[in-house]
């Protein structure tokens, strides 16, 4: 599977007329190998990428990557998690899980600086984290080599013969879906969704980020506090696993 860039075609052209950057073309993702546009990006403001690290690295990388880079390309960094619970002697206890193990998000605005989204990739290469998955120095298996192809085998989710990308654009509606899911939380965190359970344990209301999507619980573990919930992500759908809280839980 190539790259997947989305370049903002329309606004990036008006700006380019305009005189930006002295008449010095920006470089973007389209001059990078596999780059192809989506529809119904082109009038949004900012928009999504994902960049695949390490499993159990992601926070390291996300504060690696603000570190290395300072948000010169970029609007933020974060990492999108879930709050949990262990079971421990009895107790519950809350704890913070990545949503999606391997991935951290990275926020573009290419009204701001146009060719944002290319520019993030090359200087990725610079964080030493990202370096070898990024193609860097060295090379990395499934490389193309210096600026093209940068592709990891054996990605998260995938098997072990599967090549995936490092770096994706997320899709206007999944990136609207996960940021109603964290309702606003600045860290991005999903807390725990309240919910109301029969005596055969059928879920019969749902409040926080369930209460839209009830209908996409496909497995639930009551004892355990999680359920697991079907959604789309980087143009599949994908199995989570999201907090509950029952009455009386802390």
């Amino acid at each position: 599977m190539d790259f997947v860039y989305i370049r903002t075609w329309e606004r990036n052209r008006i700006q380019n007329s305009h005189g930006a950057g002295e008449g010095k073309k920006a470089r973007g993702p389209e001059s990078l190998p596999g780059w192809r546009s989506l529809p119904g990006r082109e009038r949004d403001v900012s928009m999504w990428y994902v960049i695949q690290t390490m499993t159990g690295k992601e926070q390291e990388a996300a504060d690696a990557i603000d570190r290395v880079l300072e948000g010169s390309c970029y609007e933020k960094c974060f990492v999108i998690r879930r709050e949990c619970v262990w079971r421990l002697e009895g107790r519950l206890r809350v704890h913070v899980e990545p949503l999606f193990p391997s991935y951290v998000f990275a926020e573009i605005d290419e009204t701001k600086k146009a060719g944002a989204a290319g520019e993030l990739f090359h200087a990725l290469r610079r964080v030493p984290r990202l370096t070898k998955l990024l193609g860097g120095a060295g090379g990395a298996d499934g490389a193309g080599g210096a600026g093209g192809g940068a592709r990891v085998k054996g990605a998260a989710g995938a098997g072990p013969d599967h090549e995936s990308c490092v770096f994706q654009a997320v899709e206007s509606g999944e990136e609207q879906l996960l940021k109603e899911m964290a309702q606003g939380d600045k860290d991005f965190i999903i807390r725990r969704s309240p919910v109301k359970v029969d005596e055969d344990g059928e879920i019969l209301w749902a409040g926080g980020a369930l209460t839209a999507y009830t209908d996409r619980i496909v497995k639930k573990r009551l004892r355990k506090r999680y359920v697991v919930v079907e959604i789309p992500f980087l143009g599949s759908a994908r199995r989570v696993q999201m907090g509950i809280r029952l009455e009386g839980d802390p």
